[in-house]
């Protein structure tokens, strides 16, 4: 990032009704050293911005990169360790929010587009130099909370939705996924399926970001990953899950599964984490 300094903020006391904010830290490391195991009495959300790491949360380890979303649950045992020589950039949010159908999922991976506007908002907040200023405070938060959108958004507390869009019905995204639930052979292309739309892959991407914030192919991603989620819980084969998402080649698919969930399709089935919401 450009013009980088460690940055923390300590009092912000954002309060909304279902999230307090608390603390935001950016810097070249973690504060803790290299797999010390340990707890807070907050939530963490922890956004990689540069670099790769590694997050361990009780017994599962996951493998992070820029664009890697992970919630830390208060009282979850976790610890960190760099991947590389030089540490990760990574965004610290404490904050608490309120969990009730939307579970925040402990690792999840933020669209690039998503990923370059929380890294233009960060420059943003660190073009204030005096940011703990009280003249400050309401612009800090707009900017604490912009952030926070597309973070909770790629952990599945939000769903995807444009609250700045012209439509409000999201009529083209349902309309959409209904193709996709029906066009999803390891074949059919994203072209084969906005011609079905009526549209262009690049004109269906600009409606469809305008609706819910993501593109087609985001979309079909997002909906591949829920039905998988669903069919492992329901306990078919991997092959059969593969296959049935449109990914038949299981070690791919294993691979995206990863990419998307932070735990390969035989951890997720072990694990407590509940299938992803659209």
């Amino acid at each position: 990032m450009k013009n980088y300094r460690p940055l923390q903020l300590q009092n912000l006391g954002i309060a909304l009704p279902s999230l307090r904010v608390h603390r935001l830290r950016l810097n070249h490391h973690m504060p803790e050293p290299v797999w010390t195991t340990h707890s807070h009495e907050y939530g963490q959300l922890l956004i990689y911005l540069t670099g790769r790491g590694r997050q361990m949360m009780g017994e599962r380890t996951y493998d992070c990169r820029p664009g890697s979303v992970v919630y830390v649950a208060p009282g979850q045992s976790h610890a960190y360790s760099k991947q590389m020589q030089r540490a990760p950039l990574i965004l610290v949010i404490d904050l608490d929010p309120e969990i009730t159908r939307a579970t925040l999922h402990p690792s999840a991976v933020m669209p690039a587009a998503d990923l370059t506007r929380v890294r233009a908002s960060l420059q943003r907040l660190l073009a204030i130099r005096t940011p703990d200023r009280r003249e400050f405070s309401l612009a800090v938060a707009s900017i604490v909370l912009e952030i926070l959108d597309r973070g909770l958004l790629a952990a599945g507390w939000l769903k995807p939705f444009n609250r700045f869009g012209d439509s409000r019905a999201m009529a083209l995204t349902k309309f959409t996924e209904r193709l996709l639930e029906r066009m999803n052979g390891p074949d059919v292309t994203l072209e084969e399926i906005a011609k079905h739309a009526g549209y262009e892959v690049e004109v269906l991407n600009r409606k469809l970001k305008g609706e819910c914030g993501l593109t087609l192919g985001q979309l079909r991603s997002r909906l591949r990953l829920q039905r998988a989620q669903l069919l492992i819980r329901q306990g078919y084969p991997m092959q059969s899950v593969a296959e049935k998402v449109g990914i038949p080649d299981n070690n791919y698919f294993s691979r995206w599964f990863r990419r998307q969930t932070g735990m390969t399709p035989s951890q997720f089935k072990k694990s407590p984490v509940q299938p992803a919401r659209l």
